[in-house]
């Protein structure tokens, strides 16, 4: 009986550790399973964050090719999309022109990238400025106002070389800026009673916003030409870079003499083609190039150094370069130096973009206190491209409806406010048709206006590459206006600059990042 017992209480006991064993079996597999669960979901959500942020990266990579596509000039003025450069499934979409100015307009640029099985999609507000142009402002190679009834309204006039008004500006704030002279005169010769004649130096100018023989600029972008010797804008901001040290200019004895822009000429009109560059009887010798101060003490009238700052510690970098300029009472052409900087660099010092209420460059006090630092800016061509614009036809092609819209009495834009677009025009354009526009429009040629019934009109900029030639109609410009060449026979031209008439930013721009968010 005792064994019995014995045996019992054996067998209970081998029950009770398989029982254990078995829960411990349990509890470890259940402990194995919870971990290979956690894990999992451990790697589920690292790659869950993983794919979002490459989603992120991607979308934020759409946004910055984008603003540098805006700024180097090489998307379209209007709405457009294009596919991420480094992922072939992540889309970028620019939108046109929003609350635009006449420097400029804000765009929203949104970028949608998936990766994985997340997808980003991230929007920004970006304010767009021209680098281009000056607001609303005529330029030309000369300037020659044929007299009433074609008039330049306002707006500031800006001349390669010679300006010539039948009749002032009747705006007050209207400023002149010529490379070589100014004159208001009833005929070529500047002979009649009452005419001002030709002023080379605003000293001489008998209109208190004149100012000839004003010093030009080129862009960063230009290239070198052998004729005129000018190294290019990318020399001369070397040269710039590499001859300012600690903010002190070092010497460079390279030497340049020849006639002075402002030279009145004395006894050089007998002589049409003055080559006096180099080495002959010079009446002006200088380092052919420097730094300008802008500090007036050249003419013993000195104040503060207006072009002196942390970015230019030593002044505006400038070289002397030699230009022919065209005398409009013979004909005759005359080679002058002419003092030459950067304009990129002046109008970042002079000039700010200000947002309200529109986009527009002001003059900052330096150069609304001295008007005379101002300078002749170069011909838009730098960044300009047909593939940035909104419309692009040959002159057979043009589609006068297409043109935009200005919310105006008699030209009612659809959606109640203007309708901005940018059309180029690829060859020479004979315009017998009346047109009414807003925007920019660009002829990458000649332009003629004959036998219009109603005008021309346009609210914004038009850039004329090649020469203008109004023989009969009217053709009115409401903003910009630049042509290389200007001839106006029977027609009527009036140019009104100087307001705060939209444009559409194109070609190399400025942009600066107002908000970001993601959706």
């Amino acid at each position: 009986m005792q064994r019995m017992r014995k045996f019992r209480v054996l067998g209970d006991a081998r029950g009770a550790a398989l029982v254990t064993v078995l829960l411990f079996m349990v509890l470890t597999f259940i402990l194995i399973t919870t971990m290979l669960v956690v894990n999992g979901h451990e790697i589920l959500i690292a790659a869950y964050h993983r794919d979002s942020v490459r989603a992120t990266d991607f979308a934020q990579a759409g946004i910055q090719e984008a603003l540098a596509r805006i700024q180097s000039g090489h998307v379209t003025s209007g709405p457009t999309s294009f596919t991420s450069s480094l992922n072939d499934l992540a889309g970028v979409a620019v939108g046109g022109s929003i609350a635009a100015g006449p420097s400029g307009s804000y765009r929203e640029i949104t970028a949608t990238a998936p990766s994985g099985r997340a997808i980003r999609r991230i929007t920004v507000v970006v304010l767009q400025g021209t680098a281009l142009l000056l607001p609303n402002a005529t330029l030309g190679d000369s300037i020659l106002q044929p007299g009433i009834p074609n008039r330049i309204e306002r707006g500031d006039v800006y001349s390669k070389t010679f300006v010539q008004f039948q009749s002032n500006p009747p705006h007050p704030d209207t400023l002149t800026y010529a490379g070589w002279r100014i004159s208001r005169c009833n005929d070529l010769t500047c002979n009649n009673q009452g005419d001002t004649g030709f002023c080379y130096t605003h000293r001489d100018c008998s209109q208190e916003r004149w100012y000839p023989a004003t010093r030009l600029a080129e862009s960063e972008h230009a290239l070198p030409d052998p004729a005129s010797g000018f190294v290019g804008g990318g020399g001369l901001k070397l040269w710039g870079l590499l001859h300012c040290v600690n903010g002190q200019p070092t010497a460079d004895q390279t030497k340049v003499s020849g006639r002075l822009a402002d030279d009145k000429f004395s006894d050089a009109r007998a002589i049409p083609d003055d080559k006096c560059i180099p080495g002959c009887s010079a009446n002006f010798e200088h380092l052919k190039f420097g730094f300008v101060r802008d500090d007036r003490a050249a003419d013993g009238t000195p104040i503060p150094a207006q072009a002196v700052s942390p970015k230019l510690p030593c002044g505006l970098p400038y070289q002397w370069i030699q230009r022919d300029v065209k005398d409009e009472t013979t004909g005759g052409t005359y080679r002058r130096l002419f003092q030459t900087v950067l304009f990129e660099q002046w109008l970042d010092h002079y000039w700010e973009l200000v947002e309200l209420p529109t986009p527009t460059y002001v003059r900052k006090l330096a150069l609304v206190q001295y008007p005379e630092f101002g300078a002749v800016p170069p011909y838009p061509d730098f960044g300009l491209e047909a593939g940035q614009f909104d419309h692009v036809w040959r002159p057979s092609q043009v589609d006068v409806n297409r043109f935009g819209c200005h919310q105006v009495v008699g030209q009612p834009c659809s959606s109640g406010k203007d309708e901005l677009v940018s059309v180029w025009i690829n060859g020479n354009w004979t315009v017998d048709t009346p047109i009414q526009g807003a925007g920019i429009i660009v002829v990458d040629g000649d332009m003629t206006v004959v036998n219009l019934s109603a005008p021309f009109e346009l609210w914004g900029t038009i850039i004329i590459r090649g020469k203008l030639t109004v023989q009969t109609g009217q053709m009115i410009i409401h903003g910009g206006f630049i042509a290389k060449d200007l001839v106006v026979l029977n027609g009527n031209l009036t140019i009104e600059g100087g307001g705060s008439v939209a444009t559409v930013p194109v070609g190399l721009s400025t942009v600066i990042q107002k908000s970001w968010f993601e959706r």
